[in-house]
């Protein structure tokens, strides 16, 4: 279980935390790919999206993983 608030790099992520990361995204995808659209993992959070260079593909996907998990989501442009 990862132990971290947060995730900002792998440099210092142990090989056992990054096994972990990509087996629970595969578990997301399967889950996804089955049809299931709304998850609880994120229920009653908010992720704050904010990109610096304009990207509408990378902010929605980054949006609807959000969603998925269960998260409200802002988004806020690196302009304002």
């Amino acid at each position: 279980m990862l132990n971290r608030k947060d995730l900002l790099g792998l440099i210092d992520a142990s090989a056992e935390e990054i096994t972990e990361i990509l087996d629970l995204a595969h578990e997301f995808k399967n889950r996804i790919k089955n049809g299931e659209k709304k998850m609880s993992h994120l229920e009653g959070k908010t992720a704050t999206i904010l990109f610096y260079e304009n990207s509408t593909r990378t902010r929605t996907s980054f949006e609807q993983a959000a969603k998925y998990l269960g998260a409200t989501t802002i988004n806020i442009e690196a302009g304002t």
